[in-house]
């Protein structure tokens, strides 16, 4: 069989997808559409009541993996927990998420939930745009709760304040304000 022989890919399929993603570029970014979609995936999710229960089985389980690690951390054991930190988060690369027992609990209670939400969308049975609208808006939710967007979740910024005598809170609150 000669090159020329070989079967011709044809290629209009992913033409075809990447016209569609320039042609709908401003309805994905429509935060009302993420919502609804969001909010439709819930709805559906709502249908398979055996996966509900089955998803907050395993987050009442992690969450009880999750105390009893952050317990034994307290007492000098190193248990690693539940769940791990994925390789190259950023939000929990601070030393005292390994190092102290409550910030160690705190990111295992969040990254539990992360996958806990994943599990219901899951559930959820949705396809095509409508997962990935769902999904986006999802996670840029979860996002938004990380520990770390917090002052008492963030060890670094804690510290920062410490060693700052309280000046970068109000520097931050500052900016904060002036950009309202």
């Amino acid at each position: 069989m000669t090159s020329s022989d070989a079967p011709v890919r044809s290629s209009s399929r992913s033409l075809r997808d990447l016209v569609g993603i320039a042609e709908n570029v401003t309805s994905v970014a429509d935060p009302a559409a993420l919502v609804r979609e969001l909010l439709a995936a819930a709805g559906m999710t709502l249908r398979n009541p055996a996966g509900i229960i089955a998803a907050n089985t395993r987050l009442f389980w992690g969450y009880a993996g999750a105390l009893r690690a952050a317990g034994e951390r307290a007492i000098g054991r190193d248990n690693p927990g539940p769940i791990a930190i994925a390789r190259g988060d950023k939000r929990f690369a601070d030393p005292a998420y390994q190092e102290n027992p409550a910030y160690f609990l705190l990111a295992q209670l969040y990254l539990l939930f992360d996958r806990f939400v994943d599990e219901l969308l899951d559930t959820a049975g949705v396809s095509g745009s409508r997962e990935v609208k769902a999904r986006f808006a999802a996670k840029f939710l979860v996002d938004a709760l990380a520990p770390t967007n917090t002052l008492p979740g963030n060890p670094a910024a804690i510290r920062k304040a410490f060693d700052t005598g309280g000046k970068s809170i109000v520097r931050g609150l500052q900016n904060w304000l002036h950009d309202l």
